[in-house]
């Protein structure tokens, strides 16, 4: 079994661990299609052309004798008579299911871009959903998940400080917990281990890549390229296989490029900030879409609100709700800053969503006073003393794939996690530094590493051009991401930077893109440059439609909230009267538009009568007042996520204090760079 020693350089040249790499293999595995109904009722709500079935694969590849993993696969047939080949396609992660993504998301969102000349497939990588190793499953009974979780920072996998960590006293508490943190999340790895450590060393991205080879070379034995599209994590396995298989690149697509460098080869914690830093971009985003959108933004309080005056009321609203979490006074344990903060965050994967959000974080206040909607259940922290709680079944996968890809176990400690969340904190995200979710602050703790892994090289000659698409504004893998990985390629990548916002291209429309995309899986065709600049057209839709809870339209979810309860500073204000007082303003600029438009119309009857002469004069104006008004209402001028880049946030940058005196526990390492 051959092994090779990688390298990889971030800032200064790491040593990464031996990995093994075998050759290609290829199995006497068939796949029996049959119904995807009988997996799933619910996926006979969609077309009956999908079909699914098992293809079998060695656990071990470099090892048949270990045993077989059953790996689910879909196929959604070419409808052209003239196949031009397969699809795969992978959404993320890891753990998400391939086969539900095809299913749900294929004639929708898949065939305008791909065409319908090719076979579109799905899969579940091991480790997931319908495939055996299926989903990854730690705890086996409550007792052992409450050890982990309740009275913890752990949530969700990811270490929350409950504060904004703004003072030193704050940064005290959140290190005086470090140990205790550290003991639970090594208790984590050893229930993995007992209950599922017979499978752990067999889930990972090179595992995965292999499977999608064998299963390419079973429904196209003649064909030696293979096509693939991939988004977040799926970029992750993407950059993995034309790297591993340069010679057999087709027509393949990696869109929201999650860094390879940083994800096979450092410590988990370095990728806090990758993954953080323009998270405030896309916030600053949604408050410019915002204020243009007018009434139908719920969270435009005044005619004279910019970008930034509702950029600013979010700070404020995130940063209220922590001094009411710290006084005690949030009720029964919802609306927690740090699950406030995390919606934001989720919410801003979608701009589609936007208008959701804005009447979400509108109703705040409202719930806070004890209003019993769907809203606040959407909010509910997990309560300490239930037990019957137990994290999403993706949680335990997401942490056996990223975790058994990442360099050995030992290569850092819980100081350089919580090190890396106060830097994040003070000098990249205010807001989202102290919530940060991420699976790499504890794999330095997971015991298990994948049988195979690969960290490199990621610049290898393809045997055809890949296109690397970046959002400008995305809120979970930044732009500069793909274009890292579209140089480190040079004339083997194409990049596309969409002047969009959330995750992937995908969660925007641009018919650039769009076109591009077309003209590559269709001919093979790519853009004449290196790297092109795509726009996200209007398309007869906006981010805050009519039916979001704006301004303008009445609410079930509570009523609107005075732009003095939110804006108020947390310091220095009596919370129980300001903060928490909501006062409904609802349809108040409508009506006054009514009675205006009113009063113009009997202007002009007068002015008709009185000066007949001038009637078509002042009857197309008066109509052009009326279509403005009606355009007021309707729609608005979208603006290029380019203006909201510019870093509205800095005013809400922390002055700190030196958070480690004396009674602080001290930095250490890397992670304690110029804090």
């Amino acid at each position: 079994m051959a092994k090779t020693l990688f390298f990889a350089s971030l800032g200064a040249a790491l040593a990464l661990p031996f990995v093994r790499f075998v050759a290609a293999a290829k199995t006497n595995s068939t796949i029996e299609w049959s119904s995807c109904s009988d997996w799933n009722k619910a996926f006979g709500n969609y077309s009956d052309s999908f079909q699914c079935g098992y293809f079998d694969v060695p656990l071990d590849w470099a090892d048949e004798s270990v045993g077989t993993a059953h790996i689910a696969v879909v196929k959604y047939p070419a409808a052209d008579k003239e196949k031009k080949g397969t699809v795969f396609f992978n959404p993320g992660g890891p753990g998400a299911s391939g086969v539900e993504f095809l299913i749900t998301h294929a004639e929708e969102a898949l065939i305008p871009f791909v065409g319908t000349g090719y076979d579109l497939v799905g899969w579940d990588p091991r480790g997931t959903t319908y495939s055996t190793p299926g989903v990854i499953s730690c705890f086996k009974t409550k007792e052992e998940y409450a050890a982990v979780y309740n009275g913890s920072l752990i949530t969700d996998f990811s270490v929350d400080p409950t504060n904004a960590l703004l003072h030193p006293k704050d940064v005290k508490a959140f290190y005086d917990r470090m140990d205790e943190t550290d003991k639970r999340f090594k208790q984590y790895g050893d229930l993995c281990t007992e209950n599922a450590g017979d499978v752990l060393k067999y889930v990972g991205t090179v595992a995965t890549v292999r499977d999608m080879v064998a299963i390419a070379d079973y429904l196209e034995p003649d064909s030696k390229e293979i096509n693939y599209y991939g988004a977040s994590y799926g970029t992750i396995i993407g950059a993995t296989f034309v790297n591993m298989f340069p010679d057999r690149v087709g027509r393949v697509v990696i869109d929201g490029v999650v860094d390879p460098q940083l994800y096979a080869g450092a410590p988990g914690y370095e990728t806090m900030t990758a993954s953080v830093e323009s998270r405030d971009a896309a916030l600053a985003g949604f408050a410019k879409e915002c204020a243009k959108a007018g009434k139908r933004c719920a969270l435009r309080l005044k005619e004279t609100d910019t970008g930034d005056d509702i950029l600013d009321r979010v700070y404020r609203l995130v940063k209220n709700l922590y001094k009411l979490y710290e006084a005690g006074q949030t009720p029964e344990g919802i609306l927690t800053p740090s699950a406030v903060t995390r919606f934001i965050q989720e919410a801003l994967y979608k701009p589609k969503t936007w208008g959701d959000l804005a009447a979400q974080l509108k109703a705040i206040y409202d719930i806070a006073q004890g209003n019993d909607t769907s809203t606040s259940r959407r909010f509910v922290k997990r309560d300490d003393n239930d037990d019957d709680q137990q994290p999403a079944d993706i949680s335990d996968s997401l942490m056996a794939i990223s975790c058994g890809d990442s360099v050995d176990a030992g290569n850092a400690t819980i100081q350089n996690t919580f090190d890396e969340i106060l830097f994040v904190t003070r000098n990249v995200s205010p807001l989202f530094g102290p919530s940060f979710s991420s699976q790499g602050t504890s794999c330095y703790a997971w015991p298990v590493r994948a049988v195979e892994r690969y960290a490199g090289p990621w610049n290898n000659k393809l045997s055809n051009p890949i296109l690397v698409i970046g959002n400008q504004a995305d809120p979970v893998t930044p732009f500069k991401n793909a274009k890292q990985i579209a140089d480190q390629l040079g004339d083997s990548a194409v990049l596309i930077e969409q002047s969009g916002y959330g995750h992937a291209s995908i969660a925007e429309f641009s018919k650039c893109t769009t076109e591009i995309l077309k003209d590559y899986y269709g001919s093979g065709k790519t853009p004449s440059n290196d790297s092109t600049y795509c726009f996200v057209e209007e398309d007869n839709k906006v981010l805050f439609p009519a039916n979001s809870t704006g301004n303008d339209t009445s609410s079930s979810e509570g009523s609107p909230v005075s732009d003095t309860s939110i804006d108020a500073d947390a310091e220095g204000v009596d919370l129980d009267d300001t903060v928490l007082s909501a006062v409904s303003d609802a349809g108040s600029e409508d009506g006054e538009s009514i009675d205006e438009l009113k009063k113009a119309k009997q202007t002009f009857r007068i002015m008709t009568i009185v000066f007949g002469s001038l009637s078509a004069v002042l009857g197309s104006a008066l109509c052009w007042s009326i279509i403005r008004n009606y355009r007021e209402q309707r729609k608005y001028s979208r603006v290029q996520a380019t203006d909201a880049l510019e870093p509205a946030w800095a005013a809400h940058q922390p002055t700190f204090a030196n958070p480690y005196d004396s009674a602080v526990n001290q930095p250490q390492g890397k992670a304690a760079r110029e804090l």
